[in-house]
């Protein structure tokens, strides 16, 4: 997902209002057909405006027309899906080549998705076009007919205006494991109106008249073919095409570890940003206990625990799971897990690795990550090859005072990725840590809490300060070490 090819659609009188889309192609965008055709009637036209606000492109904006489906064809004509596609005036940024991948989700598991909407209830309190970042699951064993029944961990309150709360946000391209799987259509009255549902994308691709418009209008390379989503699925995609065999990069990139030189795989920008937040998450770390006024520092080994974590570490690498790490602020729980997150990868380079984050010195939202990284978080993740791969989140409890969807959005696209979420945090905070990771890991959060200094650990400590003191008040008969 692209949040610079969201699209906010005002389509021309009389059908008025105003829906949300995507682009994939350098003028061709996807929306609701309800959104361009209401009460039988279809718009002339529409005024599309193409970006984000907080991007650095800014909008473009452009004017489009309805090119499927035919004039006469409308959201309520029978068999016809509640999609269309428009085309712009001109392109709506050179800057945009990489073909959109389509997606068919499969299996029993809830899948986390992810899009960007223009909802109205973003805007009821005044002021402006507001976008909102849409995530939750997809509940692909909860039938709606032959739509996705999409599970929103961000649901808009009841109102008692006229307006629906979601209206805008039809049109929403619907992403999960960084391929569009379905296009926002409707609220699910059963629900007050607050319940979405989507049109599957891969159903689409059935129609001659959509695929050609796809061959002519598509960014170069755009196919007519989806790939099965499953979740947690690490096997490789692969399908005949006319051109040949399409591969999942990602899978293979991990299929074929051992023999790549993974430095000289990856986005060296974007790495070499990573490695500088590295440095300041473990700067930002203490390890050792006391100072030189108390005989010098003391750095307590946590042998047990050490060899716990690192065993969860690699299990939620290995699993592309989550791991929650709780204790008491001060603890020692970061300098803890930076440290066995580091030992890891001394011991085994070729088996494990990390990408470790102070949420802390993070940009203050996703798009200016984005904008430091060259590109997006989940793409850089999921250049990690190793067979047991994590990202880790030090002091993740800041999102309390800091930015909660920053938080989500680390989560979303280490899930989409396929690498495991390590989240340090202070036992106060969580609760709420374990909900925003839980939207991209529901069914497969564990948990490490770090207990406080046991009587050996204590004992350590108090004979390694104690010490020096008795020494520069001329004592000698301190206990032996």
């Amino acid at each position: 997902m692209d949040a610079q090819r969201t699209a906010y659609i005002k389509p021309d009188q009389p059908v008025g209002g105003s829906g949300s889309g995507y682009l994939i192609g350098p003028r061709l965008v996807l929306t609701a057909l309800h959104v361009v055709h209401d009460d039988g009637v279809r718009a002339s036209g529409a005024t599309v405006w193409v970006g984000h606000p907080r991007a650095d492109s800014g909008l473009h904006k452009r004017t489009g027309t309805v090119i499927w489906p035919a004039p006469g064809l409308g959201p309520d004509s029978a068999g016809v899906p509640d999609v269309a596609l428009l085309l712009l005036d001109q392109d709506a940024d050179e800057g945009h080549t990489t073909a959109v991948p389509w997606g068919r989700p499969q299996g029993d598991a809830p899948l986390a998705y992810a899009g960007i909407g223009i909802p109205a209830f973003s805007t009821l309190s005044g002021g402006g076009v507001q976008y909102e970042s849409l995530r939750g699951e997809l509940a692909s064993l909860t039938t709606a007919g032959r739509r996705w029944v999409l599970d929103c961990h961000v649901w808009p309150a009841a109102t008692q205006q006229k307006e629906r709360p979601w209206a805008g946000a039809s049109g929403t391209a619907i992403f999960t494991n960084g391929h569009l799987v379905g296009v926002a259509v409707e609220y699910g009255a059963g629900m007050g109106e607050r319940r979405l549902t989507a049109e599957p994308v891969h159903l689409l691709l059935t129609d001659p008249g959509f695929t050609t418009l796809l061959t002519e209008h598509g960014f170069p390379s755009t196919r007519s073919t989806a790939d099965d989503i499953t979740a947690g699925d690490t096997t490789i995609q692969a399908e005949a095409t006319s051109t040949g065999t399409v591969v999942d990069l990602k899978t293979l990139r991990r299929d074929i570890h051992l023999v790549l030189d993974p430095p000289a795989t990856r986005n060296r920008h974007a790495w070499s940003v990573l490695a500088e937040q590295r440095k300041l998450a473990t700067a930002g770390v203490r390890t050792t206990i006391g100072d030189e006024s108390s005989g010098g520092p003391v750095e307590i080994s946590f042998a047990d625990r050490r060899e716990q974590l690192a065993e969860a570490l690699r299990e939620a690498g290995t699993r592309a799971s989550a791991l929650l790490v709780s204790g008491e602020s001060g603890i020692g729980k970061s300098a803890l897990t930076l440290s066995a997150v580091a030992e890891l990868e001394a011991v085994d380079p070729a088996g494990f690795q990390g990408v470790v984050l102070n949420f802390r010195s993070l940009p203050q939202s996703s798009l200016e990550l984005r904008a430091a990284l060259g590109m997006s978080l989940e793409d850089v993740l999921a250049e990690t090859s190793a067979p047991s791969r994590v990202l880790v989140i030090d002091a993740a409890d800041a999102a309390l005072e800091r930015s909660s969807g920053l938080l989500s959005d680390l989560v979303l696209a280490a899930a989409a990725a396929g690498v495991g979420l390590v989240a340090v945090t202070s036992d106060v905070a969580l609760g709420y840590v374990r909900e925003q990771v839980e939207l991209g890991f529901a069914k497969s959060v564990s948990s490490f809490a770090m207990r406080p200094l046991g009587d050996e650990d204590i004992s350590v400590v108090s004979e390694a300060v104690s010490q020096p003191i008795m020494e520069r008040a001329g004592r000698t008969d301190f206990p032996p070490g």
